[in-house]
């Protein structure tokens, strides 16, 4: 009686022990969770935190890729052990389900595709401690408008950010060395900001266009002519003015329609300085292609500080008296000086007869031979810090020395 007695006693410790045991196991889980991470129902705000806690692709919850709602990744909503969600893993989940803010603290460590069942949050602060991306990291994220990364950040891992197509406020810090590949895919990325020096887009990924690497460019009071090399993989580029802080497009060359690699900025300001780029991309389209509709560009723009000359001479010249020459000009703004040359053939052959000061408008140049025809042409200057800023010759006029 006494052994069964204390058989019932011992089998009843360890009930109690086990009861005891799954409901600390279900405290210490929901006491994880308070810690993992807080939920603001209001504002919509959800912020992960904890010194060296890791976020998986699994910790909160797995969905199952053979749902067939048409909102199955909520309807699914399944767990690694196979379990039932507890009343805590609802509320994980609702907050997974509905945060549009997500906040990452200092020390909390993300693994590849760890963040893609937030598929509601448009705008994610990434940690200070964050410095690479992980591959997949918000693949699936298809609100996602903004992105606030790490001032040190020195790489972006594939499909990072693969179908985000509303990711539109985005600035790739300067630290930045790699892009790996279609880390944007289906993103127009032709608005980002990135670093102007990036070591390249993941090695032998065809799908991302080289940069451009030389530009040239002719400056006239109203216009720009600039002209690049071509950039493998490129089906086109794009040319932008900076204006108030952001890059606006100009136009779009496209040499599978004939367009070279060149163009003329036009409608310009004389005797000013604009911030001009050309940047690649690779458009690839047919129902046949895989990448149907997607645009990759090359992560850098080729940027060029480009004055434009001073404001047009005109000028006349006559002849009234022997071996000399009397010629005028309208006075420009901005000038610092003035330039007459000449020339016994019209198209070449000039050599500076002198400089004349600032609001000069005529000079005479003397010692030339009487009876014979020349050939005159004027232009201004301005000096800058960088040399001379020229405008236009003026076209050449003739005359002949009496």
């Amino acid at each position: 009686m006494k052994k069964l007695k204390s058989i019932i006693i011992f089998s009843a410790v360890l009930l109690t022990m086990a009861v005891l045991f799954c409901v600390s196991a279900s405290a210490a889980e929901w006491n994880e969770y308070g810690v993992f991470y807080t939920y603001d129902e209001d504002t919509e705000v959800m912020v992960i935190k904890g010194s060296g806690r890791t976020v998986r692709r699994h910790t909160f919850g797995e969905t199952s890729p053979y749902c067939s709602s048409e909102d199955g990744w909520c309807e699914c909503w399944d767990f690694p052990d196979g379990a039932d969600p507890t009343e805590n893993d609802l509320k994980a989940y609702n907050a997974v389900k509905n945060a549009k803010i997500l906040i990452i603290k200092d020390g909390v460590n993300l693994e590849s595709g760890s963040l893609g069942h937030f598929r509601k949050i448009e705008t994610l602060i990434l940690p200070e401690t964050i410095t690479v991306i992980p591959d997949g990291l918000c693949y699936g994220c298809d609100e996602l408008k903004t992105v606030v990364f790490s001032s040190g950040l020195t790489e972006i891992g594939r499909e990072a950010f693969s179908g985000c197509d509303k990711l539109t406020n985005i600035t790739i810090p300067k630290t930045v060395k790699t892009v790996k590949r279609d880390a944007f895919y289906a993103v127009d990325t032709s608005d980002f900001l990135f670093p102007d020096k990036i070591a390249k887009v993941e090695s032998g990924n065809s799908l991302y266009p080289e940069c451009v690497k030389n530009v040239s460019f002719t400056a006239h009071s109203d216009l720009v002519y600039i002209s690049w090399d071509e950039a493998k993989n490129a089906t086109g580029y794009r040319v932008f003015v900076r204006e108030n802080g952001k890059w606006k497009k100009l136009a779009d060359v496209d040499p599978r329609f004939g367009e070279k690699c060149h163009y003329t900025v036009s409608k310009l300001k004389s005797n000013t300085s604009y911030t001009i780029a050309v940047r690649p991309y690779n458009e690839l389209y047919g129902p046949n292609n895989p990448f149907y509709d997607t645009t990759y560009w090359c992560p850098t723009y080729k940027k060029m500080v480009i004055t434009t000359a001073l404001e047009d001479v005109t000028a006349k010249a006559s002849s009234s008296s022997s071996s000399k020459i009397k010629v005028s000009w309208n006075n420009i703004s901005a000038e610092t000086g003035y330039q007459v040359w000449i020339s016994e053939k019209q198209y070449s052959g000039y050599k500076k007869a002198s400089n004349y000061s600032a609001n000069t408008t005529s000079a005479t140049v003397k010692n030339l031979t009487s009876g014979k025809t020349y050939y005159v042409k004027v232009r201004a200057y301005k000096k800058t810090a960088d040399g001379y800023n020229y405008s236009e010759f003026s076209a050449p006029i003739k005359v002949k020395v009496k």
